[in-house]
């Protein structure tokens, strides 16, 4: 920490910092303003099309857990950006406020991607239900995440710092990689059985990372 006699401005949080973890926290703050402003602008430029779908089409299943994840997403970027610039009486609180909206948005985005592999595989069983397993996973990490997350005052101030992450937390963001690794994957791999023209793997693998001889709705499909 920083002596009161050396530091900058008593009155900012980061002066209290160590000038690299100072670093780190403020870039924190723009990536996290940066991702509030780009996810109000994708709300702004879909706001017609969420409209017809919320309120000219039927509203099934899958539109619901789409609305209800990008509720949660919004509410986990806000509370993040209030974690890290306010000054809060109980930062602990505030943690665990951020860490149940973010278990929430993943758990909810990742029934999105079951959703869509259920679509792409219907009537597989082996694959459906090694995907409702990897799904259910990760909610079981998502139970538990919140309460692993510490949050902690930047001494003297009331500003807010994470103070420690524990195996439990990295189990979550695992979990999460891994299962929307293996979702992009499998329905890749579909996509290309039925769209890729050549015959033999070195055609599917060539497609596979360069998307050469896809479709354009193909293409399109895998970069979703």
């Amino acid at each position: 920490m920083t002596s009161i006699a050396n530091a900058p401005n008593p009155f900012t949080p980061l002066a209290w910092l160590e000038p690299n973890v100072a670093l780190h926290v403020e870039v924190s703050r723009y990536i996290t303003a940066m991702t509030i402003g780009g996810f109000v602008w994708d709300i702004a430029v879909n706001l017609d099309s969420d409209y017809q779908l919320l309120f000219k089409n039927k509203i099934k299943y899958p539109t619901i857990v789409y609305y209800i994840s990008r509720i949660f997403t919004l509410a986990y970027i806000i509370a993040n950006f209030i974690l890290q610039i306010a000054s809060l009486k109980d930062c602990q609180a505030m943690m665990y406020i951020q860490g149940a909206f973010m278990a929430l948005s993943q758990t909810t985005t990742s029934l999105l991607f079951l959703i869509r592999v259920q679509a792409v595989y219907r009537g597989n069983k082996l694959v459906l239900v090694t995907f409702c397993i990897l799904w259910l996973l990760v909610l079981a990490f998502s139970i538990i995440f919140p309460v692993h997350l510490r949050a902690k005052h930047i001494e003297p101030t009331r500003g807010c710092i994470n103070s420690s992450f524990t195996n439990y937390a990295e189990g979550f963001i695992a979990s999460v990689i891994g299962y929307d690794s293996a979702v992009f994957v499998v329905i890749t791999y579909r996509i290309l059985l039925s769209s890729v023209l050549e015959e033999g793997k070195k055609a599917r693998v060539r497609a596979f990372f360069g998307f050469q001889h896809l479709p354009a709705v193909s293409q399109n499909a895998v970069r979703w």
